[in-house]
């Protein structure tokens, strides 16, 4: 196993689940699909018609997701090993979320998850003003912003 598998594994042990929030595994894999024609001497299968496909969320999305909150904020958990580096296309996953009101973080250990989620619970849900929300997520959050609906409804067709 290896050693982002095994820290995944330790984290959903110890605090994948409790009153204030929900974790999951996010799995994303590649792999072949097409009709099976075979085997070659060394073992491999050959297929014709071969395509690629992708499974899970997107590339770059965070290795841990899930909910939070009584109001059920999404978060993104990125895992690294304490020598491991966030690749640019996680780190723009994660500031996407962020912007969209989302909850994100990097760990490398179960005591930096811990510390992720007691963070999280001072962060009310909405906290951005309806001016920073990207356009087309401003409908989805009317009864947060302090504005009126008929002055977002103004700003969505502007």
């Amino acid at each position: 196993m290896n050693p982002e598998t095994a820290l995944t594994l330790d984290i959903l042990a110890e605090v994948g689940a409790s009153q204030t929030h929900r974790l999951w595994r996010n799995a994303t894999r590649k792999y072949w699909t097409g009709h099976y024609e075979g085997r070659t001497r060394q073992g491999h299968v050959i297929l014709s018609g071969a395509t690629m496909v992708s499974a899970g969320q997107c590339d770059g999305s965070s290795d841990l997701v899930g909910i939070h909150g009584s109001h059920g904020q999404f978060v993104g958990i990125e895992l690294k090993t304490p020598t491991g580096t966030v690749k640019p296309h996680q780190r723009q996953w994660l500031e996407v979320v962020r912007s969209l009101g989302g909850l994100t973080g990097v760990a490398r250990s179960v005591d930096d998850v811990r510390e992720l989620l007691a963070g999280f619970e001072n962060t009310l849900p909405f906290a951005m003003s309806c001016s920073t929300m990207p356009r087309f997520a401003r409908w989805r959050s009317v009864k947060a912003c302090p504005a009126s609906r008929a002055s977002i409804i103004s700003t969505l067709s502007g």
